[in-house]
């Protein structure tokens, strides 16, 4: 709240709209026009709301989507983007961002940077013990006794989005995490909801971050200050000096 108070009245001044929490028959509805079952419930209704509110003023939103892909901006990125350090001979580096890293996000335990790789090494485990791990704990397929998604959906979604699998060496590629983000998991999931929402209320999308001359010049090039003091997304921190507030600028916590 305290974050969403400093971008309403320091930058749209008095513009600021409370989301209400969709009801069931709501997010029915939402899960329709996406024409899929949503991944994440949170970011999905949020992003549908925002539409909602954005028909009522403007008739196209300038978007984010992709500077989080090829900026660095997931905890899935601290894995590799240290070792991508250690390969180069950055030692020292590596060491610094690791532990401003940790604790920018990870409460000061250095440990717990590691867990996406440690999930990803489960993926060498035979079938059956992936999928008795994936029973625990089990997800639920009915709200009040009325089905959401088809029999089985659960199981086959889980198995659809388990971690990228390969060996250690391949899993802390940072060139192969980007272009799997960019390519394969996260960002065509977001585009399109984005188009559907957008559809849905009739404004128009527009993603300035996938120009492709910006992409291919972040993607081929040096990606060693894509983080800096243990903070993602350095060059797009380093762009909007003057221009965000400081409190949005600079905030480590994830959202939206």
């Amino acid at each position: 709240r305290r974050l969403w108070t400093v971008i309403a009245f320091e930058i749209f001044r008095a513009h600021r709209v409370e989301l209400v929490p969709p009801s069931l028959d709501e997010f029915v509805r939402i899960s329709y026009a996406h024409d899929q079952p949503l991944q994440e419930w949170a970011g999905g209704v949020g992003h549908w709301e925002m539409h909602r509110q954005a028909r009522r003023y403007v008739k196209a939103c300038l978007e984010g989507h992709g500077a989080d892909e090829y900026l660095l901006g997931y905890a899935t990125y601290d894995g590799p983007y240290l070792a991508h350090l250690l390969m180069r001979g950055r030692v020292a580096t590596m060491w610094r961002e690791l532990w401003e890293l940790s604790g920018h996000y990870y409460g000061g335990n250095p440990l717990r940077l590691f867990t996406p790789l440690w999930r990803s090494a489960l993926q060498g485990l035979p079938d059956a013990v992936k999928d008795l791990l994936d029973r625990m704990p089990q997800r639920r397929e009915r709200v009040s006794g009325r089905r959401l998604v088809a029999e089985g959906f659960t199981k086959q979604s889980r198995q659809a989005n388990r971690p990228r699998p390969g060996r250690l060496r391949e899993q802390l590629s940072l060139d192969a995490a980007i272009l799997h983000n960019l390519f394969v998991d996260r960002l065509p999931y977001f585009l399109h909801i984005a188009d559907r929402n957008g559809m849905a209320h009739g404004v128009e999308v527009r993603v300035p971050f996938l120009d492709h001359r910006l992409v291919e010049r972040v993607v081929t090039g040096d990606k060693t200050g894509l983080m800096r003091h243990g903070l993602r997304k350095m060059p797009l921190r380093d762009g909007m000096r003057g221009l965000l507030p400081e409190a949005i600028r600079t905030r480590v916590q994830k959202q939206g």
